[in-house]
Protein backbone atom coordinates (compact mmCIF):
# COMPACT_ATOMS: atom_id res chain seq x y z
CA UNK A 1 0.00 0.00 0.00
CA UNK A 2 2.86 2.79 0.92
CA UNK A 3 4.73 1.98 -1.82
CA UNK A 4 1.60 2.74 -4.21
CA UNK A 5 0.25 5.33 -2.60
CA UNK A 6 4.05 6.79 -2.29
CA UNK A 7 4.40 6.27 -6.02
CA UNK A 8 0.79 8.31 -6.83
CA UNK A 9 2.76 11.14 -4.79
CA UNK A 10 0.83 11.10 -1.84
CA UNK A 11 2.56 11.85 1.99
CA UNK A 12 2.62 8.78 3.60
CA UNK A 13 3.06 7.36 7.03
CA UNK A 14 3.69 4.49 7.53
CA UNK A 15 3.82 2.46 10.53
CA UNK A 16 4.32 -1.01 12.35
CA UNK A 17 5.20 -3.00 15.46
CA UNK A 18 8.47 -4.27 13.75
CA UNK A 19 9.87 -1.05 13.73
CA UNK A 20 13.13 -2.23 12.42
CA UNK A 21 12.04 -4.27 9.84
CA UNK A 22 9.92 -1.28 8.68
CA UNK A 23 13.12 0.48 8.43
CA UNK A 24 15.10 -2.17 6.36
CA UNK A 25 12.37 -2.29 3.88
CA UNK A 26 12.11 1.40 3.54
CA UNK A 27 15.85 1.72 3.10
CA UNK A 28 15.69 -1.09 0.15
CA UNK A 29 12.39 0.98 -1.29
CA UNK A 30 14.05 4.53 -1.25
CA UNK A 31 11.73 5.47 1.57
CA UNK A 32 13.72 6.61 3.88
CA UNK A 33 15.48 9.89 1.45
CA UNK A 34 11.67 10.48 0.54
CA UNK A 35 10.60 13.72 1.79
CA UNK A 36 6.70 12.37 1.56
CA UNK A 37 7.09 9.46 3.62
CA UNK A 38 7.42 9.30 7.25
CA UNK A 39 8.39 5.70 8.66
CA UNK A 40 7.09 5.34 12.58
CA UNK A 41 6.96 2.49 15.22
CA UNK A 42 3.35 1.65 15.87
CA UNK A 43 1.31 -1.09 17.90
CA UNK A 44 -2.06 -0.72 17.69
CA UNK A 45 -2.95 -2.19 20.89
CA UNK A 46 -1.34 0.80 22.67
CA UNK A 47 -3.20 4.18 22.38
CA UNK A 48 -0.07 6.31 23.43
CA UNK A 49 1.46 5.22 20.21
CA UNK A 50 -1.38 6.38 18.01
CA UNK A 51 -1.73 9.31 19.88
CA UNK A 52 2.24 10.24 18.60
CA UNK A 53 1.13 8.70 15.43
CA UNK A 54 -1.88 11.53 14.85
CA UNK A 55 0.18 14.17 16.89
CA UNK A 56 3.36 13.70 14.56
CA UNK A 57 1.41 13.84 11.47
CA UNK A 58 -0.48 17.23 12.63
CA UNK A 59 2.61 18.44 12.78
CA UNK A 60 4.36 17.40 9.98
CA UNK A 61 1.39 17.21 7.82
CA UNK A 62 -1.32 19.90 9.00
CA UNK A 63 -3.51 16.03 9.87
CA UNK A 64 -4.38 13.49 7.85
CA UNK A 65 -6.92 12.94 4.91
CA UNK A 66 -7.25 9.03 5.44
CA UNK A 67 -6.67 5.92 7.38
CA UNK A 68 -5.51 2.55 5.97
CA UNK A 69 -5.36 0.14 9.75
CA UNK A 70 -5.08 -2.77 7.65
CA UNK A 71 -2.49 -4.51 10.78
CA UNK A 72 -3.52 -8.03 11.39
CA UNK A 73 -2.81 -11.23 13.57
CA UNK A 74 -3.67 -14.62 12.70
CA UNK A 75 -1.90 -17.74 14.40
CA UNK A 76 -2.67 -20.59 11.98
CA UNK A 77 -2.89 -23.05 14.69
CA UNK A 78 -5.87 -24.98 15.80
CA UNK A 79 -8.38 -23.64 18.31
CA UNK A 80 -8.00 -26.06 20.69
CA UNK A 81 -4.30 -25.80 20.77
CA UNK A 82 -4.19 -21.77 21.57
CA UNK A 83 -2.90 -20.60 24.14
CA UNK A 84 -4.42 -17.56 26.47
CA UNK A 85 -1.71 -15.03 25.30
CA UNK A 86 -2.46 -16.33 21.47
CA UNK A 87 -6.59 -15.34 22.27
CA UNK A 88 -5.62 -12.04 24.17
CA UNK A 89 -3.27 -11.37 20.82
CA UNK A 90 -5.90 -12.10 18.10
CA UNK A 91 -8.42 -9.67 20.37
CA UNK A 92 -5.65 -7.11 21.00
CA UNK A 93 -4.74 -6.83 17.47
CA UNK A 94 -7.88 -7.53 15.76
CA UNK A 95 -10.24 -5.90 17.56
CA UNK A 96 -8.87 -3.47 20.13
CA UNK A 97 -6.41 -2.34 17.43
CA UNK A 98 -9.14 -1.25 14.80
CA UNK A 99 -10.87 -0.01 17.36
CA UNK A 100 -8.34 2.32 18.68
CA UNK A 101 -6.89 3.18 15.34
CA UNK A 102 -10.92 4.48 14.64
CA UNK A 103 -11.64 6.09 17.22
CA UNK A 104 -8.53 8.78 17.45
CA UNK A 105 -8.60 8.64 14.06
CA UNK A 106 -12.14 10.16 14.51
CA UNK A 107 -11.34 12.15 16.90
CA UNK A 108 -8.49 13.88 14.55
CA UNK A 109 -10.89 14.01 12.14
CA UNK A 110 -13.03 16.24 13.86
CA UNK A 111 -10.82 18.64 14.98
CA UNK A 112 -9.29 18.71 11.49
CA UNK A 113 -13.52 19.43 10.15
CA UNK A 114 -14.09 22.45 13.13
CA UNK A 115 -10.50 24.46 12.13
CA UNK A 116 -11.34 23.55 8.48
CA UNK A 117 -8.35 21.39 7.76
CA UNK A 118 -10.25 18.72 6.21
CA UNK A 119 -10.85 17.39 3.73
CA UNK A 120 -7.68 18.37 2.04
CA UNK A 121 -8.28 16.65 -1.05
CA UNK A 122 -6.89 13.23 0.22
CA UNK A 123 -3.03 13.84 -0.43
CA UNK A 124 -2.18 12.87 3.22
CA UNK A 125 -2.01 9.31 4.30
CA UNK A 126 -1.58 6.90 7.40
CA UNK A 127 -0.59 3.50 6.68
CA UNK A 128 -1.20 0.97 9.22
Amino acid sequence: MTKTLLALGHRVFTTDVRYDELLKVGKELGWDSMENCTMLELDVRDRDQWRNVFETARKSLGGVDVVFNIAGYLKPESTQNLKDTDIDLHIDVNVKGVINGTWLASQEMIKQVKDGSLPKGGRSHLHV
